[in-house]
């Protein structure tokens, strides 16, 4: 979402904003930090698959730590 003050900016670029934080509700911070959890865990899956990736079809011993997902 596009702070409409400022409809150039760039994901990833700084801005300068005069709008005050009580303009910022708590819905968009949840929303944000939902945003961050779920970027975080893509990361992880993405490392963990870029880890095993090249281990196709050998056999390997592991121990599950985490479920994601439905079962």
């Amino acid at each position: 979402m596009m702070p409409a003050d400022h409809p150039n900016v760039e994901l990833g670029a700084s801005f300068r904003s005069t709008s005050r934080p009580k303009a910022f509700s708590t819905h968009r911070a949840q929303l944000a930090k939902q945003v961050i959890f779920q970027k975080v865990r893509e990361a992880e899956r993405d490392t963990v698959y870029h880890e095993y990736i090249g281990r196709v079809g050998e056999i390997v011993n592991a121990t599950v730590k985490r479920i994601e997902g439905r079962m």
